[in-house]
């Protein structure tokens, strides 16, 4: 086998990748995120022809959350709602189109289901470094 390298994808190459990107099974391929001002394009190659592309969006991860045991429940909505404001404005200004927010408490989803979060059931995988 030859060996295979990984670099930054190409303009010239941004056909070819959305085909591959477009055709690939059981991808959970989002065109929108090709948009994104923060995403950049990686793709592997054996130096003959081009094997795999990947996109890769920046976004804010929200991790968790730190509740005084007692603030209300009032006091809590009012301060996720100031928090989203502030992050999505970050966000934004990073070129960063997506965030994602990882909760398992029931109350805490309902606050991102109502503002504007969608449950995502796809698994998630983490890679710590």
């Amino acid at each position: 086998m030859k060996p295979i390298w990984a670099d930054a994808m190409k303009a010239e190459n941004i056909e070819e990748a959305s085909r591959f990107l477009a055709h690939t099974e059981g991808n959970l391929f989002d065109p929108a995120v090709l948009a994104y001002p923060a995403t950049k394009v990686l793709k592997t190659s054996d130096g003959n022809r081009n094997l795999v592309y990947m996109p890769v969006q920046q976004c804010q991860v929200w991790e968790s959350l730190g509740i005084n045991p007692e603030a209300t429940e009032l006091e809590t909505a009012a301060s996720l709602k100031a928090l989203a404001q502030i992050l999505r404005f970050m966000a934004n200004a990073d070129g960063q189109k997506e965030i994602y927010f990882l909760c398992s408490h029931e109350l805490t989803q309902k606050f991102a289901e109502r503002h504007g979060f969608e449950r995502v059931t796809t698994p998630v995988f983490r890679m710590k470094l």
